[in-house]
């Protein structure tokens, strides 16, 4: 499973260290932490919910084949849409704040949910230039 953290990063001449704390305080240079009780609860409750959602959804309004001349269809598959985008961009978010320090992170995952997939694409290119790769481990 994923952990999260915060990471700082400090400058010691020609190359950078990174140090990360997790966000119950346990730093991550002397163990790997694993990830604090209400993290994993979010992600358990934004999955069961997320599923039902769209299972829900395709049992009373199936998607195929398109009904786009009912109302009742299009509006619950728009919702439907709504939860999956949001429970893929908290997905996302979750990342973004392990890897963003303070208030970068905050405002990327703001633009996120609020702005949408443009601002997830422009978050994955600024990552890419500043890491050169989205790998998560090993990264500094």
């Amino acid at each position: 499973f994923f952990s999260l953290h915060f990471t700082a990063t400090m400058a010691t001449g020609p190359s950078q260290r990174t140090d990360s704390i997790a966000l119950y305080g346990t730093p991550s240079s002397t163990q790997r932490p694993g990830a604090p009780n209400w993290t994993k609860a979010f992600y358990w409750v934004l999955l069961v919910g997320c599923t039902a959602a769209i299972g829900v959804t395709c049992w009373h309004y199936p998607l195929f084949p398109f009904r786009l001349d009912s109302l009742a269809w299009a509006t619950n598959w728009l919702l439907a849409t709504c939860v999956d985008y949001w429970g893929a961009a908290l997905c996302l978010s979750g990342v973004i704040l392990a890897s963003e320090r303070f208030p970068a992170g905050p405002i990327w995952v703001a633009g996120c949910l609020l702005l949408g997939s443009p601002v997830c694409c422009l978050w994955v290119l600024h990552r890419l230039h500043r890491h050169g790769t989205l790998g998560l481990a090993g990264t500094q």
